[in-house]
């Protein structure tokens, strides 16, 4: 959904501004799609680009979120290493209580 909406808001804007350089000038562009076409392949192809690594680097979050769940229980000789923020949405702490709440 972002990367359409990407490609959407790229490829108005390139509409636009081709159409009116080529208002302004007559002589300079005289197909306005042909190049709002290109402009929406390459806003597509960075789009996947930047989505695939924002998507890599959630999911390395959140292997890494489980592999402190399976290695550290929360207690003073194995705490959790995740943000305050990340144990507040699991319910959890840090303690001898196995770190369950």
């Amino acid at each position: 959904m972002g990367k359409l909406l990407v490609v959407g808001i790229v490829g108005v804007c390139s509409f636009f501004s081709f159409n009116k350089l080529s208002n302004d000038d007559p002589t300079t562009l005289q197909y306005d799609v042909v190049p709002t076409i290109v402009m929406v392949v390459f806003a597509y192809a960075v789009s996947i680009l930047f989505f695939d690594v924002y998507d890599m680097a959630i999911d390395t979050v959140f292997h890494c979120f489980l592999e402190d769940l399976k290695i550290n229980d929360g207690s003073a000789e194995k705490p959790y290493f995740m943000s305050d923020s990340l144990k507040k949405l699991l319910m959890l702490k840090d303690g001898n209580d196995g770190g369950q709440k």
